[in-house]
C-alpha cells in the first residue's frame, strides 16, 4: 500500500548523495547497486567504451572494478536525465561472509 511506498522513498532519499562531479548517485535500499547520473557526454563516453570493458571484465572475472548492469536515459516532462547502474563494490565489505 502507500505505507510501503512512502518507506521506499523515505529510503531511498537517505541514500541519496552528491558527486564531487556534481551528478548525484544513491544505494539501492539493499545497498548492492548506486544509481549515479551522468551528463550525455559522459553516458556516451561510457557506451563507447562499454565493449572493450566488458571484454575486459570477461578475461578477468577476479577483476575488483564495478560491474555496470545498465545504461539509461529516461525523459519525464520534456528534460532527460541519463543515468547507469553498478555494482557497490563496498556492499561486499559489509556482508558477514568476507574471508579475511
Amino acid at each position: 500500500g502507500d505505507g510501503q511506498l512512502e518507506a521506499f522513498v523515505d529510503q531511498m532519499v537517505g541514500n541519496f548523495s552528491e558527486g564531487r562531479s556534481g551528478g548525484f548517485f544513491f544505494t539501492s535500499a539493499d545497498k548492492r547497486y548506486l544509481v549515479k547520473t551522468l551528463t550525455s557526454k559522459e553516458q556516451r563516453r561510457l557506451l563507447k567504451i562499454l565493449p572493450r570493458y566488458y571484454e575486459y571484465l570477461r578475461s578477468h572475472p577476479h577483476s575488483l572494478l564495478s560491474r555496470f548492469y545498465g545504461c539509461y536515459s529516461i525523459t519525464m516532462h520534456g528534460q532527460t536525465r541519463c543515468f547507469a547502474v553498478m555494482e557497490n563494490i563496498f556492499h561486499a565489505a559489509d556482508g558477514p561472509d568476507l574471508e579475511r
